[in-house]
């Protein structure tokens, strides 16, 4: 790992903040089971060692809205996520996850995404 140090402070190699969107209902309004959410957390806690995600069950962080080949959806979502260095073979693993997510939680897509970081010690 790659340290710089200002100050006393040591600051770490960039990572990747990733966020993934779990959504809580497939898209005719019956609710994804617990158990498909719980293996997206296993799955992902196997790969980067941990994650956050938010909490209550069935309460969503937020609702999204977006619009597809003139289709209207309205999504109730949890958000997933997870830190982990900026490599290929992450971009890889998460490549094919959301191609698994997107299939297991039976949607035309998963929203994942990833933000520069520095986390300060």
């Amino acid at each position: 790992m790659i340290f710089a140090r200002k100050r006393g402070r040591k600051w770490y190699a960039p990572k990747h903040q990733i966020e993934i969107l779990l959504p809580l209902f497939y898209n005719d309004g019956t609710p994804v089971e617990r158990q498909k959410i719980d293996l997206t957390v296993e799955e992902v806690v196997e790969k980067f060692g941990g994650c956050r995600i938010t909490s209550g069950e069935g309460i969503p962080a937020f609702n999204g809205y977006w619009v597809d080949e003139e289709t209207f959806y309205r999504d109730a979502v949890k958000s997933l996520i997870v830190e982990a260095p900026q490599t290929d073979a992450n971009f890889e693993f998460l490549s094919r996850l959301k191609q698994t997510l997107e299939q297991r939680f039976e949607q035309v897509e998963i929203y994942i995404t990833a933000l520069e970081i520095k986390r300060i010690v």
